[in-house]
């Protein structure tokens, strides 16, 4: 019989190891088009040093992600309490993974710059809840997300911490997440580039 614990913890790794999976798949599709640019060489102008740049700068961000992961998973395996799964990169991995468990919303794509401390969430549920909910608002918008990338990426600010949405190049803000030191939340929806 497994305690709740180890369920939590079984479940936390399976949903880590599932998140894994999706930088890996990106850097791999990214290798074979480098080949296939490299291989064609002049010939068809298919040689971009810039887009192989941007290319490579991608990679890197997926290598970023994926290390993260390893790090949090290193944690828990190493932590006996709960704290370890109520922490803020575990709670917007969920939120992702609930948004594509929905069958509308399989094909979306996201990739994770995490940069702020990865701190322990009193309401942890609280704050998965709303985000999520913002999350379905910002999917059944009138624009399609099939073809682009929705960027996840925290800040460490002075009072708070700040998790934003936005397309994949910082173009468009959809909505920002401000988590404060007290453990209070706000959601800041961005009227001008997002799709509400």
């Amino acid at each position: 019989m497994y305690s709740s614990m180890e369920l939590d913890h079984s479940k936390l790794l399976s949903l880590m190891t599932h998140q894994c999976k999706e930088p890996l798949t990106a850097i791999s599709s990214i290798i074979i088009q480098l080949k296939t640019k490299l291989m064609l060489g002049h010939k068809e102008e298919s040689y971009n040093q810039k887009d192989i740049i941007r290319e490579l700068n991608d990679v890197e961000e997926y290598i970023h992600v994926v290390s993260k992961l390893l790090d949090q998973l290193k944690h828990i395996h190493s932590c006996d309490t709960n704290e370890s799964l109520h922490t803020l990169h575990v709670m917007l991995f969920e939120a992702v993974e609930i948004i594509k468990s929905r069958n509308d919303n399989q094909d979306i794509h996201v990739k994770f710059q995490l940069n702020a401390s990865n701190i322990y969430l009193n309401d942890y549920d609280k704050i998965l809840e709303e985000i999520v909910q913002s999350m379905v608002k910002l999917f059944s918008g009138s624009l399609d997300f099939q073809d682009e990338v929705l960027l996840i990426y925290t800040i460490d600010a002075q009072d708070h911490i700040e998790i934003n949405f936005c397309d994949n190049y910082k173009n468009k803000l959809y909505f920002t997440v401000q988590i404060n030191n007290d453990g209070t939340m706000k959601i800041l929806e961005n009227e001008n580039n997002g799709r509400y």
